[in-house]
């Protein structure tokens, strides 16, 4: 039985396969995650680059800056990074034509920024989570939202 209803066995069974894969190949971040905290220096570069990598569209890229923060972060900035990581995978789907997926990611990352006050660590979450709802909205009549309608991150 698949894990996902719309999914068969055999494509689920390859979607782990190639998870387990992505992992295996990126062993050096999650050593670095998990053994060394980065320097407030290098935290704030990284989170940074991810800014301005989401702010280009570069979706991906923001996902992978700001994953390695994630992964080595304390509560509660581990619960906003995880959030602001969603929400950049999410566009990344969104980019690929995966609505369905870009949707779920967005709204889990959604309501996890939620539980934040509206200036969090600089960013403007306030209008960040506006930006976030409407493109929920949008998603979920169907709609295409042209690129330069995408959200934008304001960081002091």
């Amino acid at each position: 039985m698949s894990i996902h209803p719309s999914r068969s066995a055999a494509a689920e069974s390859s979607l782990v396969l190639c998870r387990v894969r992505q992992a295996e190949s990126k062993p050096s971040l999650w050593n670095a995650a998990m053994t060394q905290k980065p320097s407030p220096q290098k935290e704030a570069a990284r989170f940074r680059r991810g800014v301005e990598e989401f702010n280009a569209g570069k979706f991906f890229e923001a996902h992978e800056s700001w994953e390695v923060l994630w992964l080595a972060a304390a509560e509660p900035d581990k619960t906003f990074l995880q959030g602001i990581t969603q929400v950049s995978a999410a566009f990344h789907h969104y980019t690929r034509k995966n609505h369905r997926g870009a949707q779920s990611l967005l709204k889990r990352g959604l309501r996890k920024l939620e539980q934040f006050p509206a200036g969090y660590q600089g960013v403007n979450l306030e209008k960040l989570r506006g930006e976030l709802r409407g493109w929920l909205r949008a998603i979920a009549k169907g709609r295409d939202v042209p690129a330069a309608q995408q959200p934008h991150i304001e960081w002091e």
